[in-house]
């Protein structure tokens, strides 16, 4: 039973987030490697290609522009190590990249409202574990979480001079570079376990992390100049999240796992700095980031061995939909132009090869339809989108 456990919840591929599918999730944040059997090191490679296309059209004229593909490949590295102490302490180290985002308008046709904007939000995580057993069924484990955000942000803007006035359409943009930060956070949990049946339900709680990257930038109209430029602070909180995993055995050579992955999204929102002359914000469409909800994910999959080397695993995540809808009458209705997506469903299929008694190969591929949305402030469409995730892992026992 302990082989086919492993292999059948051995890859959980990165997330096809953009900014809005999982919000900024990307690795889910996992301490699975804490409960491997002895001592344990793992590296892991995933790649994600998102096609995130979307149309406007013109309530005047009529004319429809598209967007292009705004959405950009990204791949994750993870290293995770885990070394038994004694027999009831154990420690690990995971080195990951929780939380990104990567979109560009550079591709969009002309008349496309936010055409040239790019945002890129870039995180890695390094996370010190500790679990205690204080039995044979139940255990729990602590440790510290450091995270580093880098951020980018150019976007384009239509915006009326004067708001009685459509004739004084203009562009505005707004350059921001940000300074990199990072803060110290927590995890806790707990598991239960019952050998015997493969059982492990394992409950994961993490803090939140608070950040305020030095930004300096640059507004103005395009084709005029710079209005202003200057410095301040983007200060925000990535969030809290709760994390329930589960895998038992429920036939011979069978097991099926899962997770819950419950992230307040709600309480985070990135506002950029600066106002105009006029007093107007510098940036109109803050914040830059901001979610309606909190978002749930679900997983459930199934893990079958084939032979003392082979085992496989099937997988369905699904993520709903918690964007609002777009609205020229309700300001801020609609889902970020920077994060066009809402919701997922996803489908992986793995498969981990033991090589011997110490050394395992595990690859994988997920196919993941992003959820439809309309944008916020001028309402694009976003429809039919979709991502394919690969990834490969090698686990080696010492």
């Amino acid at each position: 039973m302990s082989r086919i456990m492993q292999g059948a919840g051995a890859m959980l591929l990165a997330t096809t987030s953009l900014a809005s599918a999982g919000a900024l999730d990307r690795s889910g944040q996992p301490v699975g490697v804490i409960f491997e059997d002895g001592n344990y090191v793992e590296l892991s490679y995933g790649f994600t290609s998102p096609d995130v296309q979307g149309s406007f059209t013109n309530p005047v004229s009529g004319a429809v522009s598209r967007s292009g593909d705004v959405g950009v490949d990204f791949d994750q590295v993870t290293l995770s190590f885990k070394y038994d102490l004694n027999d009831r302490l154990s420690v690990a180290v995971i080195l990951d990249q929780p939380f990104g985002a990567d979109v560009n308008y550079a591709n969009a046709e002309l008349g496309y409202p936010v055409r040239g904007s790019e945002a890129v939000f870039e995180t890695s995580s390094i996370t010190a574990l500790g679990r205690y057993k204080l039995n044979d069924s139940f255990s729990v484990h602590a440790g510290a979480r450091s995270v580093r955000v880098d951020a980018d942000l150019y976007v384009q803007t239509p915006t009326l001079l004067n708001p009685a006035d459509p004739t004084t359409l203009a562009t505005y943009y707004y350059d921001g570079n940000f300074d990199a930060d990072s803060d110290l956070g927590y995890v806790v949990g707990a598991a239960y376990e019952r050998q015997e049946i493969g059982l492990r339900v394992a409950l994961t709680y993490s803090s939140e992390t608070s950040f305020s990257n030095g930004t300096s930038f640059a507004a103005g109209i395009l084709g005029v100049g710079d209005v202003l430029t200057g410095s301040g602070q983007t200060s925000y909180t990535l969030p809290q999240s709760v994390n329930l995993d589960f895998r038992t055995g429920i036939a011979a050579d069978t097991a099926i796992f899962g997770s819950i992955r419950w992230v307040d999204w709600s309480s985070t929102q990135i506002n950029v700095p600066g106002r105009l002359p006029d007093g107007r914000p510098a940036y109109p469409d803050n914040p830059v980031v901001g979610y309606d909800e909190d978002i749930v994910t679900y997983t459930l999959g199934i893990g079958r061995r084939f032979s003392d080397q082979l085992t496989a695993s099937a997988a369905v995540i699904y993520e709903p939909a918690t964007g609002s809808d777009f609205s020229p009458a309700v300001a801020r209705s609609g889902v970020s132009n920077l994060a066009p997506t809402d919701g997922q469903l996803g489908l992986q299929l793995a498969a981990t090869y033991a090589l011997n008694d110490s050394l395992e190969l595990t690859g994988g591929v997920r196919y993941t339809r992003l959820g439809d949305a309309t944008t916020r402030g001028f309402g694009a469409s976003f429809e039919g989108n979709d991502a394919v995730s690969l990834g490969l892992r090698v686990g080696y026992r010492f």
